[in-house]
């Protein structure tokens, strides 16, 4: 089976955190197709949880329709754990600057990255997993947990973190950065980055450094 990809594509309103509102469309799920077109050899597909018809779309992306009534941020980052076989989930906001088969050949049962503001937590920006439809079982049954803290710390990586059971930034060192937290403090950390991640404030498309000119633009 290959290697699902997948990522989320919602237009939430007042239920997005600010930095994200109004600002992902069908453009960055195909901006990070090609992102990862020219750096993975290994056997993958594109799934893009979405709302959007495939026509919106003009890479090779596989639609999957929300099933869950609510559009926030946990909440549709929680479904991708629907998907079967082996996922490496990402947020659109990612910009892949090098190969990634390493990442994409890990074959543990869920591993998450660390909340590079806080180490001691998990963050959600980048996971990998194999068929856990467990997750979003739970996730359904926990009413309580899915109605509270929608923006900040917990949202859905405090909620997932009960179930991570390895580091991916430690499994792949240098390999997978943050933007506002590695990059912008060392440049050189883009010479072993394989993939760097935005959260909060500065998404790509307000950055014109020539990393961000070369593998997203």
């Amino acid at each position: 089976m290959k290697l699902k990809v997948a990522c989320t594509l919602f237009r939430g309103g007042d239920s997005v955190p600010p930095h994200s509102r109004d600002t992902f469309t069908p453009e960055w799920a195909d901006r990070l197709y090609r992102g990862l077109a020219r750096n993975l050899t290994v056997p993958w597909e594109f799934w893009c949880l979405t709302d959007e018809p495939a026509g919106a779309f003009n890479e090779d992306v596989h639609v999957e329709p929300f099933a869950h009534g609510r559009r926030d941020l946990q909440s549709c980052i929680l479904e991708c754990f629907r998907l079967d076989g082996r996922v490496l989930f990402m947020g659109l906001d990612t910009i892949i600057t090098g190969n990634m088969d390493d990442l994409a050949r890990y074959d543990g049962p869920f591993a998450m990255i660390r909340d590079p503001n806080f180490p001691t937590r998990a963050a959600s920006g980048v996971m990998s997993w194999r068929d856990r439809q467990d997750i979003w079982a739970a996730f359904l049954a926990d009413d309580a947990s899915h109605e509270s803290h929608m923006f900040g710390y917990p949202a859905d990586q405090g909620w997932l973190e009960r179930f991570n059971q390895e580091w991916l930034c430690e499994r792949f060192p240098r390999q997978l950065v943050s933007y506002k937290c590695h990059v912008k403090r060392d440049r050189t950390v883009l010479d072993d980055a394989r993939l760097v991640y935005f959260h909060g404030m500065e998404k790509p498309h307000q950055i014109s450094e020539p990393f961000v000119r070369e593998c997203w633009w």
